[in-house]
This record gives C-alpha cells, sequence and structure tokens, in this order.
C-alpha cells in the first residue's frame, strides 16, 4: 500500500452549482472521469467529488462510470451552513 506522508491519498474536485435549471453535469463530469482514467490509482486512494446540487449528486449515483478502477464517492454540501448533508460510493477500486 502506498501512501504519502503516512496517509491515503484523496484527490477532491468540487463543482459549484449556482443555477440548478441551466447545469449540464454530462461534459463536465466526463472530463473529471477523463482526469481520473489518467492518473495511477491506489486501492486506497479516495476520489470524492464534491457538489452543493442535488440535481448533480443523483446525477452522479445514476449514471455511474463503467470502466474506472476507483474509489470514487460524491459528497452533497451545504455551502451556505458549512456542513456535508451526505455521501455516498460512486464506484470502488477492484482488481479483477
Amino acid at each position: 500500500m502506498t501512501k504519502h506522508y503516512g496517509r491515503p491519498r484523496w484527490y477532491l474536485t468540487f463543482k459549484d452549482v449556482e443555477d440548478e435549471k441551466d447545469f449540464l453535469p454530462i461534459m463536465y463530469f466526463r472530463h473529471v472521469y477523463g482526469l481520473i482514467a489518467m492518473t495511477e490509482c491506489l486501492p486506497t486512494d479516495k476520489f470524492p467529488i464534491v457538489v452543493n446540487s442535488k440535481k448533480a449528486y443523483n446525477y452522479l449515483i445514476a449514471n455511474p462510470p463503467l470502466s474506472l478502477r476507483v474509489n470514487l464517492y460524491v459528497m452533497l454540501i451545504d455551502l451556505e451552513q458549512g456542513e456535508i448533508i451526505k455521501e455516498d460510493i460512486v464506484c470502488s477500486y477492484s482488481k479483477g
């Protein structure tokens, strides 16, 4: 298990959504998935995608990547309250 300074690596990306009705998540998240696919991933690495939009959160849960070998999570946050509402796994690293 490779660790960075004794800890597993975490890669965070945040997508701020100002207006949910105009938000088209498909291109943004395909870009994020592409960046992850070009990164060497270890079984201990965690890739949370942080969003402040229920629409984006639900999109990620309903449309997981099919061929990424990574521990990918989606985290819904409330920017005004400064809190995490929920976090779920989208897909997990497997060697098979």
